[in-house]
């Protein structure tokens, strides 16, 4: 893929809901020492500098690649952390140190667009909270985790017609949340 492609593909990102699945990915121990946002921006980081190697296929490998990164990414940072006598605790070298903030302009990085995907995030985290489990686990694990229907209906050891009726009702729910949500930002001066 190239540089032009890669750039159009990680715009066309939902990075809010990309924010939602690294959050989840990191343990509760490791978020108290580790920002998601921080995850998201080595996770682009990574996937600029091998997009050569990426065949773009469609939306949802490309998402499936990224999300893939984003667990190399969280080991590595665990790993780092848990090394003390190799500098372990310390912060990791930022972009601009690192040499690499040539390669990263591709998304803005201002504060206001990092407290709207944030808060975006934060709505749809409180969207699936308000789920009943049952359907919370089903549109969680196939819209943001990228697991297959037939995967998650056996982990909750259902048949797939009702993990997919499931989902269809939990995935309306979560919408509807979202749509409030939407609303009730649009209309607060």
């Amino acid at each position: 893929m190239d540089a032009e492609s890669f750039r159009r593909h990680v715009d066309a990102l939902d990075h809010a809901a990309l924010l939602l699945v690294v959050a989840d990915m990191i343990g509760p121990e490791l978020r108290l020492r580790v920002a998601p946002e921080d995850v998201v921006q080595t996770t682009l980081e990574r996937a600029c500098r091998d997009h050569a190697q990426h065949t773009f296929v469609d939306p949802r490998s490309f998402r499936a690649w990224l999300i893939q990164i984003a667990r190399h990414a969280i080991c590595d940072i665990a790993d780092h952390l848990r090394a003390g006598k190799r500098g372990g605790g310390r912060p990791q070298a930022s972009l601009d140190e690192s040499g690499m903030s040539h390669l990263h302009p591709l998304v803005s990085s201002t504060p206001s667009r990092i407290a709207m995907e944030k808060e975006r995030a934060t709505a749809m985290e409180d969207a699936l909270a308000a789920l009943p489990p049952e359907l919370s686990t089903l549109v969680r694990g196939h819209l943001f985790g990228q697991r297959t229907m037939a995967e998650l209906a056996a982990e909750q050891a259902i048949n797939l017609a009702t993990a997919w009726s499931r989902f269809r009702r939990g995935a309306a729910l979560f919408r509807q949340a979202l749509a409030r949500w939407q609303t009730t930002a649009t209309s607060t001066p």
